[in-house]
């Protein structure tokens, strides 16, 4: 009865529901939804949407959440249940019902028609849910039964639209005070907060929490992720506790955020209720909400809490209500064994199976003799680490040396350690036995670790290439001579095309950033000087920030550790002196144009890289040049002094001469210089009428028939001789070798290959109609 006076003086205290206007719903405000058909509310009973005489309960009170701003689109949630309105794409006239899933509504204002300043409510899962011209499913007052079911919101179905009338907080508040509340029943704290470490598991996957560059992921468990998490309590009467990551030192931060945020730490602490489940398939699992969420103590009334995304390994907002397992989480404490690993350690000493290069923050390499240098050194400096700091600590190997560094006290066992300098990180070594005795190299003793090329890649001569961008400026010409380049390199180089005389200029625009020029290579002789020339496509200005290198590898071990850089123009020119030390072998010159501000040879490019073949040489004796015809057939190739003459016959024509794959001259006559061993090649095209001829470039014959002035003739090699058929009269038969030496002769048709080495020969049949030749194989 008490309960009874004390409402009906309430309702003398405020306004009226009915006294407030009808105005179009907002996100976080409390209205009542009424039918434009017969005045009723909607209000929720057992799980079931209905309408009902307009009251001051708050069955029939819905507050509007924003779901999707850019629909726009909302949850509608009762205030009695905290129960959601559920999806209308369902069967004409069958019952909405409420439930814990909020499910996004749109609400539509109709703008003509006898429904004109009312709303349809469609879940934005209905076909046409925007449009009303389209009936779209709706909530409709069913004219046949007391329940709200799904019917058609078109322009005329009257019963299908609804009045908002906003409900003023106060009214709310009132009612809400007077609601019997469900006590809370604490459970048994359990968290220990004097210093111990604990790991935050999701329930669902079973993954750890850790803190990744100030955002909250989750990972497997290892040791060297920041998994490791200290409970610190706020001392208020309410249990909280600010939750700090022990490795990184930062506090997980509100999850009073728009859902699916993901969640960040900091250095401000912030309040978090930790609770336990009583109920449901997640009873005895924790979830954290932090206290400025509403609810955060009842997880009966879904308040926002950590969860883990159902698809990301990251941790989000998100409701943390009874059936939601990923909002659920286990705490397990743990001992605090993060193990520091910048590196990834070998298995033992004398067997590195990860290497790296230990550098200073001025970007010098330690060195394993107690130098430093700003390049890497080879073995020198490259490093190996064995051991674990739980495990007593580290043996610090150099690779050249193959023994640990020892400590001031005559040990081997160093302990990492990370430090942060003005948001620098960066290690150091300390002896196990002594905290104050510190690895130090060349009198530095901070550290950064960067993994060295393996030991497999450096004697394979394993280059690493480059990523990067074009960006219209490029290398058009580059060539290599000089005293210490016995053989010249080219580029780009004249090739030939498909058809015997014709050739094409290498192309040299990139369609890439990185490529290797393999048409071309220099031969260069240790301790001599050689230069490089090289053109840009374009002229540089000040604004281009354009830098230009050259690197060379003159140790063959796959790393460039000679770089020169070169002022950038348009032309530019290197004299560099090929090092006395410089190993013998097939190695590499690198050029690099970029526009991007890094410089080793490897950096990412905005630009390009081009690559060379080198080979390297201690050998300056007397130079010889040799010439030969493709076809001795065709014609002859000699060597006259320092000139190189090629004479075709048999109307065949020259070519080209060629050095390797590149042309070098293209008239018959070529002069030279004795200042790297040469091969030439003399390139003739067959006689146009010669049914013999053999392509230059395939090197494919016509089939051994002569049929040319009414002149047949067939060649068929058997054993130990080859006739010569033809209908003219054979004047005689002559053999020669691929190298155009007369080998054997006969006069008549037929002609012995007794005694002859395997191999092609060259067959003339000389008649009294014309003269012809063919090659023929010999077995």
């Amino acid at each position: 009865m008490k309960k009874f006076t004390f409402l009906f003086a309430l309702s003398m205290l405020v306004p009226t529901v009915s006294a407030l206007a009808q105005t179009a719903p907002k996100a976080g405000k409390n209205y009542y939804v009424i039918s434009k058909k017969t005045g009723e509310c909607i209000s929720e009973s057992d799980g079931f949407l209905v309408p009902g005489t307009k009251s001051k309960v708050l069955e029939q009170m819905w507050t509007i959440e924003t779901a999707d701003a850019s629909i726009p689109a909302y949850y509608v949630k009762n205030l009695k249940t905290g129960n959601y309105m559920q999806s209308c794409n369902a069967s004409l006239d069958d019952k909405i019902q409420s439930g814990a899933s909020p499910i996004p509504y749109y609400l539509g204002l109709s703008t003509s028609g006898d429904n004109s300043g009312y709303y349809w409510l469609s879940s934005t899962d209905c076909n046409n849910y925007s449009d009303n011209s389209l009936s779209p499913r709706g909530l409709n007052r069913s004219g046949a039964v007391d329940f709200v079911i799904a019917w058609h919101a078109g322009l005329t179905n009257g019963g299908s639209y609804w009045s908002f009338e906003e409900i003023d907080q106060t009214i709310v508040d009132s009612l809400l005070a007077l609601e019997p509340q469900t006590p809370i029943e604490e459970p048994e704290d359990t968290i220990k907060s004097d210093g111990k470490t604990y790991f935050l598991i999701s329930k669902q996957f079973g993954d750890y929490v850790a803190d990744q560059n100030g955002k909250l992921v989750t990972t497997s468990l290892d040791q060297s992720q920041p998994i490791y998490w200290e409970i610190i309590d706020t001392n208020t009467d309410i249990p909280t506790y600010y939750i700090r990551n022990k490795v990184t030192g930062k506090y997980i931060q509100s999850c009073n955020l728009t859902k699916e945020t993901q969640v960040s730490t900091g250095t401000k602490p912030v309040d978090y209720y930790i609770g336990t489940s009583a109920s449901g398939n997640n009873a005895g699992y924790k979830w954290l909400s932090s206290v400025d969420c509403d609810n955060y103590r009842d997880n009966t009334q879904s308040p926002l809490g950590l969860n883990r995304h159902g698809s990301k390994q990251i941790v989000i907002t998100w409701d943390a209500g009874l059936t939601n397992n990923g909002s659920y989480w286990t705490l397990q404490e743990t001992p605090f064994n993060y193990e520091i690993k910048p590196f990834t350690p070998s298995a033992a000493v004398g067997s590195p199976t990860a290497v790296y290069n230990m550098q200073t923050p001025k970007g010098n390499y330690m060195n394993g003799d107690g130098t430093l240098s700003e390049k890497a050194d080879g073995d020198n400096a490259t490093w190996y680490f064995v051991g674990s700091n739980s495990g007593g600590g580290y043996n610090v190997v150099n690779l050249a040396t193959g023994t640990p560094q020892p400590t001031a006290s005559g040990a081997d066992k160093w302990i990492v350690v990370e430090n942060k300098t003005n948001g620098m990180t960066y290690y150091s070594f300390v002896a196990s036995d002594n905290t104050t005795d510190t690895l130090t190299i060349g009198g530095e003793n901070r550290i950064f670790f960067k993994l060295a090329r393996s030991v497999f890649a450096r004697h394979a001569q394993i280059y690493e290439l480059p990523c990067g961008t074009t960006s219209g400026q490029y290398f058009t010409k580059v060539s290599l001579k000089g005293e210490g380049a016995p053989k010249n390199l080219t580029y780009p180089i004249r090739t030939q095309s498909g058809t015997d005389k014709a050739s094409t200029q290498q192309n040299v625009v990139p369609s890439k950033a990185y490529s290797i020029n393999a048409l071309d290579k220099a031969k260069v002789i240790a301790g001599k000087e050689i230069q490089i020339d090289m053109t840009l496509f374009k002229a540089v200005s000040k604004s281009d920030a354009l830098e230009v290198f050259v690197y060379f590898d003159w140790d063959r071990d796959g790393v460039f550790e000679t770089v020169e850089q070169v002022i950038a123009e348009k032309t530019m020119q290197l004299l560099h002196t090929v090092p006395a030390t410089a190993k013998d072998g097939r190695t590499r010159m690198r050029l690099r144009a970029t526009d991007n501000g890094l410089s080793d040879a490897e950096d990412e490019v905005h630009g390009q890289v081009l690559d060379f073949e080198v080979e390297v040489t201690h050998d300056d004796a007397e130079f010889t040049v040799t010439a030969r015809s493709n076809d001795p057939t065709r014609g002859s190739a000699v060597i006259e002094g320092d000139v190189a003459v090629a004479t075709p016959y048999n109307g065949a024509t020259f070519v080209c001469w060629k050095e390797g794959k590149r042309i070098v001259a293209t008239r018959n006559t070529y002069t030279f210089k004795r200042d790297n061993n040469v091969e030439l090649t003399a390139i003739f095209a067959a006689d146009p009428n010669d049914p013999f001829g053999e392509n230059v470039l395939t090197g494919i014959r016509k089939p051994s028939t002569i049929n040319d002035q009414n002149v047949l003739v067939n060649v068929e090699v058997g054993h130990k001789k080859i006739v010569a058929k033809t209908a003219a009269k054979i004047l005689k038969v002559n053999l020669y070798s691929a190298t155009g030496a007369l080998v054997r002769q006969a006069s008549g048709n037929t002609i012995s290959t007794e005694g002859l080495p395997q191999g092609a020969y060259i067959l003339k049949v000389f008649t009294d109609k014309k003269d012809k030749s063919a090659k023929v194989l010999v077995k």
